[in-house]
């Protein structure tokens, strides 16, 4: 009875030896991507980066504008031969500039802010399928973000490789639709 129990023993302990060594040989491949660099460099970070760019001028000159406006009403209050109907006139005008001002600024934030998200969010969709692409083809089963990472080897750094990717399916698309 007990060789039995030492047979079944024997018997677990060598297949748990070779269990774990068949879960040990089964390496995982990892690598790393900087998202951040990507989106900066790829060709559709860069040309949205132009878009928001020509957004921001063209607000900016609206801005502007309405800020040359309060300037100019405020300076005309200064004048001493207004009598008090003008002046309170004026003053009407420039407390309604202002308003108008705040309420301009505040939705043009908004509507940089929903350019920026809608933006960020096509190209991170993007090198999403990008990312995909890479791993499947690499066989790599995890990929992160490198501010993930506390340390990486550049050896598995993939952010270059996904960026002539990521610039070569958005040519490609362009193309497509010219």
């Amino acid at each position: 009875m007990l060789n039995g129990r030492m047979v079944v023993a024997a018997a677990l302990a060598l297949a748990l030896i070779l269990g774990l060594g068949a879960v040990g040989s089964a390496q995982s491949r990892v690598a790393v991507m900087d998202l951040a660099f990507v989106i900066d460099e790829s060709r559709a970070g860069k040309e949205g980066n132009m878009i928001l760019q020509a957004a921001v001028a063209e607000r900016q000159a609206q801005v502007s504008a309405m800020e040359d406006r309060l300037l100019e009403l405020e300076t005309s209050l200064a004048d001493n031969t207004l009598t008090d109907a003008e002046r309170a006139e004026r003053l009407a005008s420039l407390e309604a500039a202002a308003l108008e001002y705040s309420e301009t600024v505040a939705r043009f934030q908004s509507e940089l802010e929903q350019l920026v998200q809608s933006l960020r969010g096509q190209i991170v969709s993007d090198v999403s399928v990008v990312v995909q692409m890479i791993a499947q083809e690499r066989e790599i089963d995890l990929i992160l973000d490198v501010n993930q990472a506390y340390y990486y080897r550049e050896a598995i750094d993939v952010t270059l490789d996904v960026i002539q990717r990521y610039d070569e399916l958005f040519d490609a698309a362009r193309d497509a639709g010219e």
